[in-house]
């Protein structure tokens, strides 16, 4: 057997070393995005200033951030050797807390000026994101033992030729025999998006969104929509719709979701051109914060994927979950800010913006293209930390399952 696949075939060195990366980047993660919450929620639920140092990430909470995702990873360490054993999950939250406790006594003496709340919401976001992601979170095993989730993404690393052919091959033979070819890709969405644009802009003409054309503004945000709810239909569907090859061949199946999803964010590329040479027609004209738009792509890119991850499997479960997901995506369309600007949404139903991870992206897509400016980070946090979570969550649910596949196909 693979002397990788297990911790405890690992030499004694080797096991630290190797629990010591996996701890302190798990914690890290939590810490961090605790803070990154932690901000998100005071900005928003309590209506406080974003735009004070005292609610961004400094240098100083970075390196306290780090040195207390450290303390985690030994506090783990020392605890498992001395309860002689190998993984526990009660004994990881525990030198989380740990750590915690540690972290807030170092914020609260080197950053005077964060005020205490800052600190008791940091508190109680990393603790909900300690339960989900490692208390909640399924074990994975494999050749009945456990495997940490570094070797599995290892594993899939390694598919990558296969998972790039797939997409090449999947995208070359959805339009192969049509005469268009892959000009379907922009005609199908532009022409529906060009048609609502018009209703909006030409007739009803509700909102006022600072003398930018209507059209960039709705195609800015909507181009982006479809990618995402393009991707969480198909990649929720793509292990039932690969019934045959999952039970002949063994792969990791997380590949069918990673292609599927994969090839929306293929099609985005025609659909942002296409957007781009209307935008210019109209006067909107691409700006230096473009350089943003990649680290935008990539939150929802994440968001996609660990929806994707979750709702495949329970697709596999109960057959009726497409159905759902559809009515879901079309109540989520009208809830987004897409048709109109998020601040007509009246104050009762910010709510809907607050749970909603998407809208935020959204919106940064909108100021950096139509508006010209950088998104606001703040506005991002909480959006990036859902993306994260997800992602993770997801992904050991469906490596935790992938065995019983399978069974119900």
């Amino acid at each position: 057997m693979n002397k990788s696949l297990s911790i405890s075939k690992l030499d004694p060195l080797e096991k630290i070393y190797y629990r010591l990366i996996f701890d302190y980047l798990t914690n890290f993660m939590v810490l961090l995005g605790g803070m990154l919450l932690a901000i998100y929620l005071k900005a928003q639920v309590l209506s406080a200033n974003p735009s004070s140092t005292a609610y961004r990430m400094s240098l100083e909470l970075f390196f306290i951030l780090v040195a207390g995702s450290l303390m985690a990873a030994l506090c783990a360490i020392l605890l498992r050797r001395v309860n002689k054993v190998q993984v526990s999950k009660r004994i990881r939250f525990i030198a989380l807390l740990l750590s915690l406790w540690l972290t807030s006594l170092a914020i609260y003496g080197f950053l005077p000026t964060l005020p205490v709340v800052q600190i008791i919401i940091y508190d109680v976001a990393v603790l909900c994101l300690g339960v989900i992601t490692i208390l909640w979170t399924p074990y994975i095993y494999k050749y009945g033992r456990h495997i940490t989730i570094f070797y599995a993404l290892g594993q899939l690393w390694n598919t990558k030729p296969l998972i790039l052919m797939w997409i090449r091959y999947n995208i070359s033979s959805r339009y192969s025999q049509t005469y268009l070819g892959i000009m379907w890709i922009i005609f199908i969405p532009l022409s529906t998006t060009l048609i609502i644009a018009f209703v909006f802009s030409q007739i009803m003409r509700p909102y006022d969104i600072n003398d930018v054309p209507y059209i960039s503004f709705f195609l800015a945000a909507v181009t982006f929509w479809n990618v995402f709810s393009q991707g969480v239909l198909n990649g929720s569907t793509s292990l039932v719709n690969s019934m045959g090859l999952i039970t002949q061949v063994y792969f990791p199946r997380e590949i069918l979701i990673i292609i599927k999803v994969g090839e929306t964010f293929v099609d985005l590329i025609f659909l942002f051109i296409s957007m781009m040479v209307i935008n210019l027609i109209l006067g909107v004209f691409p700006n230096q914060n473009y350089i943003y738009l990649p680290i935008v792509i990539g939150i929802q890119y994440l968001l996609t994927l660990g929806i994707c991850l979750l709702l495949s499997y329970l697709t596999v479960i109960a057959r009726d979950v497409p159905n759902l997901i559809s009515v879901l995506l079309q109540l989520a369309f009208y809830g987004t800010p897409i048709l109109y600007p998020a601040n007509v949404i009246p104050e009762r139903f910010h709510l809907l913006l607050f749970i909603n991870p998407i809208a935020p992206l959204i919106d940064a897509y909108r100021s950096i293209i139509v508006f010209n400016q950088p998104p606001d980070p703040v506005h991002l946090y909480g959006s990036t930390v859902t993306a994260f979570v997800i992602t993770y969550v997801g992904y050991k649910f469906f490596k935790s399952q992938e065995k019983g596949i399978a069974d119900f196909l």
